[in-house]
């Protein structure tokens, strides 16, 4: 074969080359960049929620509440109408709804006591507490199905950890119909597994007690003023806690109000009456006469009796 012959040959497996598709792997990832499902087609998504608190080990983290919101974060209608769900013993949520293309969708997860840590997607968003995500075709299971995140107890769940917060307020105090800051008040509060937490409050009265996510009974008192009745507070509800205290309307004497005043009162005079009769009662037996008994009377006349009546 001439030169020119083979020349012709290699320009021509060169242009067959150049018009061979992509390959299978660069294909599919490109198309993991869009959406795979068709507009308004029904499909079925769910994700795993993991609880990690301990540090050690990923655990099922059983009834959190999550939310499925559209692109303008309003709930979405699903086809079972379960929205929001909870996570079963796996861990496990999933939504029945019709899936929007190219949409973006927003999940929110919520436990008393715990926010959520980690996403197991890195296309995937949280703030303002709302997780987003869009779906891709990576995403689907044997069954057709998309999972947004793997099993509880894999590194690829939605993590959720253990928080706490602060039960927080100000005291007032009212003498005279007038209120004010009370500083040095005693705020307790004890939660329903018997812990205590205690803080004093502020020149401006202002408390503030660290603790974990909870219900709380808090109770307030200060010297002088009378004693709150007892209140339930929430630890991280984000609401500030006023109490009121009244002051005793009696006059104080050494720093005491008047019923321990008369206490304190009584105690001094029962001592000054022992000590009085204490002292008297040493003074006679200390006596230098002595008192005359029936039994010395024995050898009394009557004569003597004259004489002492007729001296």
């Amino acid at each position: 074969m001439s030169s020119a012959g083979r020349t012709l040959i290699i320009l021509l497996v060169i242009m067959m080359v150049a018009t061979v598709p992509l390959t299978a792997e660069y294909a599919d990832a490109a198309s993991n960049k869009d959406p795979v499902v068709p507009a308004s087609e029904e499909i079925n998504v769910y994700g795993y929620v993991t609880n990690l608190s301990d540090q050690e080990e990923n655990t099922p983290l059983e009834n959190v509440t999550v939310t499925l919101y559209s692109a303008d974060k309003a709930i979405v209608q699903t086809v079972t109408g379960e929205n929001p769900t909870t996570t079963d013993a796996e861990g496990r949520f999933d939504f029945d709804f019709v899936y929007e293309s190219e949409a973006t969708y927003y999940l929110t997860f919520d436990y008393p006591g715990y926010t959520v840590r980690s996403l197991p997607d890195l296309d995937m968003t949280y703030e303002d507490g709302y997780v987003s995500f869009q779906l891709r075709p990576n995403m689907v299971d044997a069954e057709g199905n998309y999972a947004l995140a793997g099993s509880a107890d894999g590194y690829h769940a939605f993590v959720m950890v253990i928080t706490t917060g602060s039960v927080y307020g100000t005291v007032q105090g009212i003498s005279e119909d007038s209120p004010f800051g009370l500083s040095g008040a005693t705020v307790t509060i004890v939660s329903t597994d018997g812990m205590s937490y205690t803080t004093t409050t502020g020149t401006n009265g202002f408390f503030s007690i660290e603790c974990p996510f909870g219900q709380y009974t808090m109770t307030v008192s200060c010297r002088g003023f009378q004693s709150s009745e007892s209140v339930t507070v929430e630890s991280g509800s984000g609401s500030a806690y006023s109490v009121t205290l009244v002051q005793n309307t009696s006059e104080f004497v050494f720093g005491l109000d008047v019923a321990h005043s008369m206490m304190l009162i009584g105690l001094v005079l029962l001592a000054l009456i022992v000590g009085i009769v204490a002292a008297l009662h040493a003074k006679y037996r200390n006596s230098d006469s002595e008192p005359i008994l029936m039994n010395d009377l024995g050898d009394f006349t009557q004569q003597d009796e004259d004489d002492i009546r007729h001296p």
